[in-house]
Parts: C-alpha cells; structure tokens; sequence
C-alpha cells in the first residue's frame, strides 16, 4: 500500500477512502499511514463466509470507529443521506482537534 496522503486541489481537500479490509494487517496498515479506520456493520448483514465471519472481528475491535448501518426498503433510500450525515458528524466528533486540523 503506498503513503496516504492528502492531496490538495485547490481549495479543496481529497482523501482516500478505502472501502473494503477484510484483515487486520490491512488495518494496521491504514492506521501506521496516519489513516482512520472505521467499521461499518449492516444491520442483518451476515458474513458470506467463514473467512470474513472470523475476521470481521477483528478488524472492528482494531477499528478506530464501529457503526451500525441500518438496512432501507428502497422507498426509505432517502434516509441513507441523512444517515450518512450523522456519521460524519460521528467522525469528527471522535476525533476532535486532529480531525478538524486535518479535514476542516
């Protein structure tokens, strides 16, 4: 995995989001490059195999961050948006002065 980095682009700031580790040493690895990781459960969401139904654990206790996202019926899809939005704020506020230098 290379360097983490911010990158700027003019006045806006662009990050990485890696949306799939499955392992630990993947998230030791984002976390030693000055990243966060945050685990993200869906609500009924079991693991499709035994693989991941032993790591997942893992990974969310070495997580920096654990949320439960909850399942929509496509009429309710619109509430993910504002879903979405409290994990944001969740984000920050866990993170305090570190994350508002970084992405504020």
């Amino acid at each position: 995995m290379t360097q983490i980095e911010e990158d700027r682009c003019g006045d806006k700031k662009i990050f990485p989001i890696i949306s799939d580790v499955r392992f630990v040493p993947e998230a030791e690895t984002v976390k030693a490059k000055n990243g966060q990781v945050v685990h993200i459960s869906k609500i009924g969401n079991a693991p499709p195999n035994e693989i991941e139904a032993e790591n997942d654990p893992l990974v969310r206790q070495c997580s920096d961050l654990q949320h439960s996202w909850p399942a929509y019926d496509l009429e309710e899809i619109h509430q993910c948006k504002y879903h979405a939005q409290i994990l944001w704020q969740m984000l920050k506020q866990t993170q305090g002065d570190e994350w508002k230098k970084i992405y504020c």
